[in-house]
């Protein structure tokens, strides 16, 4: 009976650690908005030379503002067709990309702190709740904003 307490509680705290990740999907699902904004329209170019099949290997390292966007354009030319340009998928692949991070902290976590597995589990819902604050506002609800949480994922 105690063993079947614990279970429950590990499960919930394993709820807990990803609420603010669910909380900001349900967001996204309810709020997000199909429409470019600011540097979503300079990447409207790109995606019109991959329509028209005449990307260029130097397409790929245009200079956006003062980053070279080479895998961001890559993760767009798979997204833009399998959603049919849909601005709310990149805004969804923000979240599942800071899920992936957050089960990057995870693996740090079991790797380099000594103590049980349900403090971990708490400890990774504090780092949840810096990494999908609804303080990012702009970073969930901007499509391009993706390549914010790609460098979280290789970090």
């Amino acid at each position: 009976m105690i063993g079947l307490f614990r279970r429950a509680r590990t499960v919930l705290l394993a709820l807990l650690a990803y609420c603010p990740a669910f909380l900001t999907f349900r967001l996204i699902r309810r709020y997000g908005v199909d429409l470019p904004v600011a540097d979503d329209w300079t990447l409207v170019p790109f995606l019109l030379k991959a329509r028209q099949h005449s990307l260029s290997f130097f397409d790929f390292f245009y200079q956006h503002n003062e980053h070279r966007y080479l895998f961001p354009k890559l993760l767009l030319l798979v997204l833009t067709p399998l959603t049919s340009g849909n601005i709310k998928a990149e805004m969804f692949c923000s979240v599942i990309l800071a899920i992936l991070a957050s089960g990057g902290v995870w693996y740090l976590l079991c790797r380099t702190v000594e103590t049980s597995f349900d403090k971990k589990l708490l400890l990774l819902g504090l780092v949840n709740l810096l990494l999908f604050s609804p303080v990012q506002v702009g970073n969930w609800t901007w499509g391009c904003q993706v390549v914010l949480f790609l460098v979280n994922v290789w970090l």
